[in-house]
């Protein structure tokens, strides 16, 4: 952890103008989840030195306004560096940021520090979520959703209810594969079967499909006769 008070506010900062070059690669190979983690990692290191240097504490005792001020200037530029890295997906609080800092939040400008540099009057950038907040809407939802459950059900969906879902235990045990159909046979005696004959690559298997009646000319005299000249296809 580097200290202000040995360190010059350069070289403070470079641990986190050196992140540029593996965000800015994140971004725009649209890696946006590793982008947030390196963000929110060297965030986690500008609340570190904010909490250990504790201005709070130093702006309480007598000689050390110097202090105060290296102490502050250094944890505003690591916030400029955070917003400028985080602007892409927050532009709203960037241009709050921007606002505040009386300055642009340029990614050319990462490695030149705000250094006297006069700042406007700060003001709360946003707000502190409040979970109460958070369970009134959860609740205002349930009572939507309540609402729309109690309401009857008309058209196809009356005739063909939509099945109850599973567990995603359940959806893990689903094997989903794509075939190639290399051949499609009525099956004798039936109006909606269809024989298939389904590469997967290596293994060939024969599946029955009740699809019959869903294709274009599903009786028999609409099919060549020559089925195997049929063009194959995927499922």
């Amino acid at each position: 952890m580097c200290s202000l008070l040995s360190w010059p506010i350069r070289r403070c900062t470079k641990t986190f103008t050196d992140a540029a070059a593996s965000i800015g690669e994140a971004w725009d190979s649209r890696e946006f989840g590793k982008a947030i983690r390196e963000i929110m990692a060297l965030a986690d290191v500008a609340n570190r030195y904010v909490d250990e240097q504790a201005p709070w504490v130093v702006a309480k005792q007598e000689g050390r306004d110097a202090d105060l001020q290296a102490i502050c200037t250094m944890g505003l530029n690591m916030f400029r560096v955070l917003m400028t890295w985080l602007k892409p997906v927050l532009p709203e609080l960037a241009a709050r940021t921007e606002a505040f800092l009386n300055t642009e939040l340029s990614w050319d400008a990462i490695n030149q520090p705000l250094v006297g540099h006069k700042i406007n009057t700060f003001k709360a950038l946003y707000n502190r979520i409040d979970m109460k907040q958070v369970e009134a809407l959860v609740e205002a939802s349930k009572e939507e959703v309540k609402a729309l459950n109690s309401t009857p059900v008309t058209g196809p969906l009356a005739d063909d209810p939509i099945q109850e879902t599973i567990t995603f235990d359940d959806f893990a045990k689903i094997d989903l594969r794509v075939a190639l159909i290399e051949n499609a046979e009525f099956v004798e005696g039936s109006d909606k079967l269809l024989r298939l004959t389904l590469d997967l690559g290596g293994e060939k298997r024969n599946v029955f499909s009740g699809i019959r009646s869903a294709l274009p000319g599903s009786a028999a005299a609409d099919w060549p006769s020559d089925r195997d000249g049929c063009q194959p296809g995927t499922a």
